[in-house]
């Protein structure tokens, strides 16, 4: 899944506006981040694979320590009791719930490539085989998580930018082609992608800056 990871960050900011919600951004994204690192430094691998379907364009190689259900509950673990000892349970409940939500959507989308244990026993219920539902899906995520959080009384421009940019850049990454260059080059690729979640995360801390739009939980 891509954006729709998004969507959670959007809703956990509504069930605990305390915790930033760049935070929240880099907690559900925080699994493909580390996938990219470890792309880049060559310890783990995709690849680029020509398909009619723009969501099946990127094959699943070796990513035992981003992607497996295990080193994901242990990657959120390591998340709560960061947090929980720097700031308090809530909050390191709330960023593991986070970290864990990205491979349970993901499962929810890929095909069976996800595996539980390393890099064994792979999964997945394969909603990405549909890429017009899948399009509508995360599109909806975004959209209802972001009138979760802001309600009618509760927009600004930022918010309308942050959540504007997400959705544009979702459908130009799906249906502008990409140059030959980039496409043959997976690290380069990675970084891209790096660059376009810390730009995310950028925007989401600039959308709380000078404005409290969260007066209640729930």
């Amino acid at each position: 899944m891509f954006i729709g990871h998004y969507g959670v960050g959007l809703v956990l900011k509504k069930k605990a506006p305390d915790v930033p919600l760049w935070l929240l951004f880099a907690s559900v994204q925080f699994v493909d981040i580390l996938a990219f690192v470890l792309v880049i430094l060559g310890i783990e691998g995709i690849q680029y694979q020509p398909h009619a379907n723009p969501f099946l364009r990127t094959n699943i190689e070796y990513l035992p320590y981003s992607h497996s259900l295990f080193t994901n509950i242990l990657w959120a673990a390591g998340v709560f009791f960061i947090f929980w000892k720097w700031k308090n349970r809530s909050w390191g409940f709330i960023l593991a719930l986070g970290v864990i939500s990205h491979w349970l959507l993901d499962l929810m989308v890929h095909t069976p490539d996800l595996p539980l244990f390393f890099n064994q026993y792979k999964v997945g219920l394969g909603l990405w085989v549909f890429p017009r539902a899948s399009f509508i899906i995360e599109v909806f995520m975004v959209l209802g998580g972001a009138f979760y959080l802001y309600r009618a009384s509760h927009w600004s421009l930022r918010a309308f930018l942050l959540i504007g940019l997400i959705l544009f850049s979702y459908y130009q990454m799906l249906f502008t082609p990409e140059p030959a260059f980039i496409r043959t080059n997976m690290p380069l690729r990675a970084l891209i992608v790096l660059v376009s979640y810390l730009v995310f995360i950028t925007l989401a801390f600039w959308s709380e800056r000078g404005k409290k739009y969260l007066t209640e939980k729930g």
